[in-house]
């Protein structure tokens, strides 16, 4: 295993993983939900820092620029810009196409949990199930309509595109994370003092 915040992960045959956009094969393919990992059952700043940059990284790559972060010990947030989109979840009729954007917009809400993971050096080994926590929730909203109540296939796709995004932007990551650490806040460049949008408040709760 490399050192933390190194995106050199390998997997148990001690190959590099690389984290590809997911297939669309695999957006209907049900999978065991993968154990939570001990070294992610209690939260500390590092990860917390690590866990709101992600958000702030994949709400980018979808052209969703947050202006601001937060992050201590227990809980951080990453904020929304103002004013937030009308209809964040897709209504295309296309039995195919609807699925895939509902499962590719919540990435925004795995994004968190998933850069914990990429922080902590461990692959990704399954989707993972952590109804708990408010982004969990989220992205579940989302992809009800579409796959029904806790789709192991629909958490598979956002959490596996979100682990593309990251991997790829893991040096912006680091570098929010950084702020985050040392300052307990991160603001965007050229950050307007009246953009700060709604934003609700989470902590990562512990996975018993």
């Amino acid at each position: 295993m490399t050192d933390r915040g190194r995106p050199g992960w390998l997997n148990p045959g001690g190959e590099a993983v690389n984290y590809t956009w997911p297939a669309l094969r695999t957006l209907r393919r049900s999978r065991a939900w993968a154990p939570w990992p001990v070294e992610m059952r209690y939260a500390d700043l590092a990860r917390v820092a690590h866990h709101e940059a992600g958000h702030v990284i994949v709400m980018d790559d979808f052209g969703i620029k947050s202006p601001r972060a937060v992050a201590t010990e227990v809980k951080g947030t990453a904020f929304w810009p103002s004013p937030l989109p009308t209809n964040p979840t897709p209504t295309a009729p296309d039995p195919v196409e609807a699925p895939r954007l509902a499962a590719t917009a919540s990435a925004v809400y795995a994004a968190g949990v998933m850069a914990e993971l990429l922080y902590l050096g461990m692959p990704w080994q399954g989707p993972m199930h952590y109804p708990r926590q408010p982004d969990y929730q989220m992205g579940e909203d989302m992809m009800r309509p579409y796959f029904g109540a806790h789709s192991s296939a629909g958490h598979a796709w956002a959490q596996r595109a979100a682990l593309n995004i990251l991997q790829t932007r893991w040096g912006e990551v680091q570098a929010i994370a950084q702020q985050l650490i040392e300052h307990g806040e991160w603001q965007a460049p050229n950050l307007s003092p009246d953009c700060h949008g709604p934003v609700q408040e989470k902590s990562l709760l512990p996975i018993k």
